[in-house]
């Protein structure tokens, strides 16, 4: 469960073996501008709702096992300047809109 009661403008969870998938409610944290899941073994796709993240400056995925293609949504996320997404499975190509 996502608490959205509070503002939670930095989140880092790299190297805390985490498992599962990225859930959708994910897009729910729109004040977030920095998400950190790096080096864990996140599985699944990365859900469409992470174009959400319009304030979101860094997304650093790396080193997990996400699988599929990136989501177009991700051309909505206008601020970010810095993404680490090598050491996946995914597929297909950049979006053209990001």
């Amino acid at each position: 469960m996502i608490d959205r009661t509070h503002t939670h403008d930095y989140r880092d969870l790299k190297n805390n073996n985490l498992t599962g998938t990225i859930p959708e409610t994910i897009g729910l944290l729109k004040p977030l501008r920095s998400l950190r899941l790096s080096n864990n073994s996140i599985t699944g796709t990365l859900p469409e709702s992470v174009g959400n993240l319009a304030n979101l400056e860094l997304l650093s995925l790396y080193n997990n096992t996400l699988t599929g293609t990136l989501p177009q949504t991700m051309g909505n996320m206008s601020s970010l300047k810095w993404v680490g997404l090598w050491s996946n499975n995914f597929t297909g190509s950049i979006p053209y809109t990001f």
